[in-house]
């Protein structure tokens, strides 16, 4: 079985959580006051006028997003959001692979937090704790289809099943 829930190309990309976010929003005439207000960069030129070859300048919230990673998410257009504990995970879940499955097979996006040494497309060596974005699976493949910044890019790459459970059990976060 193969399922992909919609993304976009994400308008801002600026970090994990907001490439995540904005993924999963399209800016449509609908939402754009919303953006605008919550995402915009403000700068004004004074008096159209230089000194030293350089304009005159006023910065106003320079890229001020007004949250602060994962948790704004409660903030974000048209987003329900749920978090779940380790220890609750844990508890009643244990199994990474069909719990992921799951949320997907009914219209959930998964942001979660990994070692992202145990995933190949991280390229490091090192034990990394960071979110990655799971918007869909292939059962033939056995691969998750996940979006983060890979070789400092931001794009949706395969992840193996095996190595995105590891990533998450020896991941201490």
């Amino acid at each position: 079985m193969i399922k992909k829930l919609e993304i976009h190309t994400p308008f801002i990309k600026y970090s994990p959580c907001y490439g995540a976010a904005f993924s999963i929003i399209d800016i449509t005439k609908d939402n754009l006051a919303w953006f605008f207000n919550n995402f915009s960069y403000f700068f004004i030129q004074k008096d159209n006028s230089k000194i030293n070859n350089e304009w005159i300048s006023a910065e106003l919230n320079a890229f001020d997003f007004r949250q602060n990673g994962f948790s704004s998410y409660h903030n974000y257009w048209g987003i329900k959001t749920q978090i779940i504990s380790r220890d609750f995970f844990f508890k009643y879940f244990g199994d990474i692979i069909s719990f992921c499955k799951d949320m997907i097979l009914n219209e959930n996006y998964i942001f979660m937090f990994i070692n992202a040494k145990y995933i190949k497309e991280y390229n490091i060596s090192a034990d990394y704790v960071h979110p990655i974005f799971i918007s869909g699976f292939d059962d033939e493949k056995k691969v998750f289809y996940a979006s983060d910044y890979f070789s400092y890019i931001y794009k949706t790459v395969s992840v193996p099943f095996g190595e995105l459970k590891d990533g998450f059990f020896y991941s201490k976060e």
